[in-house]
């Protein structure tokens, strides 16, 4: 629902990409720069209390969360105008690619058109999608990227391998830089090409591998060398807490319970 009021997450995760598209900075002055007290500061208690301040000096730089969004969302800034409905048509448009993509996979998988249209069908009727292709977030870009890296690999790999390996790479190198949930695309794709192509794995395949990865790291590598010891003091600290639910399955189907 675009006409829903904002969240908080979304005010925080527009305000980054809305100093870089206005100022060239990446940057945020909407969470307090001082970590622990007030905007920014997690009293989770499943956070230690000196892994709380994730927002410390993010008047400077934004380390808390990874950049390719951020850095999407100046860029769409520029070209549509910043705003809240701006930014959720463009989480709209990943839901949209997500649903394009896994077709493709389906179709390429099974050979079944209708079966890969039904699923698709299917899968756009789901509340979770629905949802996260609704709000300012980076999740659904995540997820859009991961799979479209399947459908990517799966329909150049009989064509070019070398080629499927480099576009598949590059596309889950890009979904990383937006979300570390991207390790699940990056699984799926290891999957696939354990059962396809394992047999023709060579030098060169490695390398037209690491190409792409070496793009997209090295820049994200540029940006924390500006200040590396903030970068793990922002970044740890978000990320304290977090995934241990998967540890115990039956701790994480009660969590489940309780939340809805």
């Amino acid at each position: 629902d675009f006409s829903s009021p904002p969240t908080r997450d979304e005010g925080w995760m527009a305000d980054p990409g809305y100093q870089l598209f206005a100022t060239g900075r990446l940057r945020s002055l909407v969470l307090n720069p001082t970590g622990c007290e007030g905007a920014g500061c997690d009293t989770s208690p499943t956070k230690p209390a000196q892994l709380r301040g994730w927002s410390l000096h993010t008047d400077r730089h934004v380390y808390w969360c990874m950049p390719m969004y951020l850095m999407l969302e100046a860029g769409w800034s520029h070209l549509v105008g910043f705003g809240l409905v701006q930014l959720r048509l463009l989480s709209c448009g990943w839901g949209l690619l997500l649903l394009g993509a896994w077709y493709l996979v389906l179709r390429d998988l099974t050979q079944n058109r209708r079966l890969a249209l039904l699923a698709a069908s299917l899968l756009a009727c789901d509340t979770v999608l629905i949802q996260d292709s609704s709000v300012a977030r980076m999740d659904v870009m995540c997820c859009a990227l991961g799979i479209a890296s399947w459908a990517a690999y799966l329909y150049l790999r009989r064509r070019n391998l070398s080629m499927a390996v480099c576009s598949a790479v590059a596309l889950l190198v890009a979904a990383f830089l937006t979300h570390p949930n991207a390790i699940f695309g990056i699984g799926g794709f290891l999957v696939l090409f354990a059962c396809f192509d394992r047999r023709r794995v060579s030098f060169g395949l490695i390398v037209w591998a690491a190409v792409p990865a070496a793009g997209g790291f090295s820049g994200w590598l540029w940006y924390i060398s500006k200040d590396p010891h903030l970068f793990v003091l922002q970044f740890l600290s978000n990320a304290a807490g977090r995934g241990g639910g998967f540890l115990p399955p039956l701790q994480s189907i009660r969590n489940e319970v309780q939340r809805h």
